[in-house]
């Protein structure tokens, strides 16, 4: 009888099984976590360029309407500064509060502020939105006329961005200031749209040299500031 149950009674794990087990689980997880991560990237920069696209189709709406000319761009130093965000919300080219104004891949990450949003290029001598004094109401710099500009494809409108002393997005990059810069977040490259509407990785060539007329300041992904000279 005791024989009997002995012979019924199952195998278990050794200690060195068990570990043998464990290791190869660990071994796995380690060659999937990079994919993962990766395939969570890809998705975060696909969606980022999906929203470009969006500000994009707004953009050239915008400029329909008026003239050719973008949306203005209040001064942001004076409580109450207009921004372009602000200006597609308020006359409906985009939804009030749209996440599609925010790289979804850095913080706020959401729609919370309308400075922390995507930055438009200010003064440059290429293309720049228009800007207006808040106290005084006055004209500082005219709009580019969106449809005049001779290399849309080349020609950025919009980028990702950086505000180097909050580590937040910044609603504008300035070609010869370094506290407002683009900011090249995935895989090494900057999203950016461009003037006929078109969306791309940009890395550090083409805000070096790329657009021709201006050098850019930009920052890597892990917070390394350059200019071309």
């Amino acid at each position: 009888m005791n024989r009997r149950c002995r012979q019924n009674v199952g195998h278990g794990f050794t200690l060195i099984e068990l570990l043998v087990v464990i290791a190869i689980i660990s071994v796995l997880i380690a060659l999937l976590f990079p994919a993962v991560r990766s395939a969570r990237s890809l998705a975060t920069t696909a969606q980022c360029a999906s929203n470009q696209r969006q500000v994009g189709v707004a953009f050239h709406m915008y400029a329909t309407d008026h003239r050719g000319k973008l949306p203005l761009y209040v001064d942001w130093s004076h409580a109450g500064g207009q921004t372009w965000a602000q200006t597609l919300f308020d006359q409906k080219y985009l939804s009030d509060g749209s996440d599609a104004v925010v790289c979804p891949g850095f913080a706020p990450k959401t729609y919370v502020h309308k400075f922390r949003v995507y930055g438009v290029p200010l003064y440059s001598k290429l293309v720049s939105l228009g800007k207006v004094d808040f106290t005084t109401g006055r004209h500082v710099q005219d709009s580019v006329i969106l449809f005049r500009i001779r290399r849309p494809t080349l020609t950025f409108l919009l980028c990702d961005s950086i505000h180097m002393n909050v580590q937040l997005q910044s609603v504008y990059v300035d070609a010869y200031n370094p506290t407002v810069v683009v900011h090249l977040r995935h895989q090494d490259a900057a999203n950016t749209l461009m003037a006929d509407g078109s969306v791309s990785g940009q890395g550090s060539k083409y805000y070096a040299e790329g657009n021709l007329i201006d050098s850019w300041w930009y920052s890597t992904s892990d917070g390394v500031l350059s200019k071309a000279p």
